[in-house]
């Protein structure tokens, strides 16, 4: 028999009519899903029972679906040089803590050189900063900015942690004036004159010590101060006839109120006259 098909009436008839009816049944037929469960991290899920919403009987049977993985972040508590710190890795989404890695905190920190002799130019000491554990950081967790690095005087170097850090330290180290050198040392009637190479840049003045001991212990040794570094001589009177004088000599700076001394000379010596 034949069959009106569609909206445009089309007459179809035998196996084709057949085929779009059933086509057309499946269509219409309505259906839906049952106990479908989206996986988690936490747990498997479910795609779902397919079931005829007209004759109220279950078509298809769903099937497990894998736990998805989980979303892990990690979490930075930076160290400072009184706490220490950590990495964690852990799901943001079921708190599941994937690890733990401990950072120790920052221990010590300093500079290569401590002292440095004035010549003009800046100086920037290489730093070493320890953990507790007494394991170098790496140089790539802080940066180095230095101050008043040329001339005499406190220079600073000052250490920015970053990266798995935080937090500052500052180390200092001393810019000391210029050495000079004892050109002369003539003895006298009970007493000497001691002449120098004058050395004036970054340079105030000159401390004088002149002792009976090679080794200028303290009991034995006087100090004379010479405030002008323009001035390149001293006589000492008042010492004891025959006796044998050891002299050196050494610049100094004042910055701030605070006192640089350059190395010492190496020492002369000298045996005072007799009368």
């Amino acid at each position: 028999l034949p069959l009106r098909f569609g909206i445009m009436g089309v007459l179809l008839a035998g196996p084709i009519a057949d085929f779009m009816a059933f086509v057309l049944s499946i269509l219409l037929v309505s259906n839906e899903l049952r106990r479908q469960k989206k996986p988690t991290c936490q747990a498997a899920g479910y795609s779902g029972d397919k079931w005829c919403k007209d004759c109220l009987k279950q078509i298809e049977t769903g099937s497990a679906l894998a736990k998805t993985n989980h979303n892990i972040q990690i979490f930075v508590t930076k160290a400072t040089d009184s706490k220490n710190g950590g990495i964690q890795k852990k799901c943001k989404l079921c708190g599941f803590v994937q690890s733990n890695t401990a950072i120790n905190r920052i221990l010590s920190a300093s500079v290569s050189q401590k002292k440095y002799t004035y010549d003009g130019k800046k100086k920037q000491p290489a730093i070493t900063v320890l953990d507790s554990a007494g394991k170098k950081i790496d140089s790539k967790n802080y940066t180095v900015s230095y101050q008043n690095n040329e001339s005499v005087g406190t220079a600073s170097a000052v250490i920015t942690f970053k990266g798995n850090y935080s937090g500052a330290l500052v180390r200092n180290f001393d810019i000391i004036p210029q050495a000079t050198r004892i050109t002369n040392v003539k003895a006298q009637n009970k007493g000497i004159q001691v002449k120098w190479k004058k050395q004036t840049s970054q340079t105030k003045g000159y401390q004088l010590q002149y002792s009976t001991s090679k080794k200028f212990t303290k009991k034995t040794t006087k100090t004379k101060t010479v405030k002008k570094s323009s001035n390149t001589k001293l006589s000492i009177g008042k010492l004891k006839a025959g006796k044998k004088y050891y002299v050196r000599i050494r610049t100094y700076q004042t910055v701030n109120g605070n006192k640089y001394d350059s190395e010492w000379s190496n020492s002369k010596n000298v045996t005072v006259k007799r009368l």
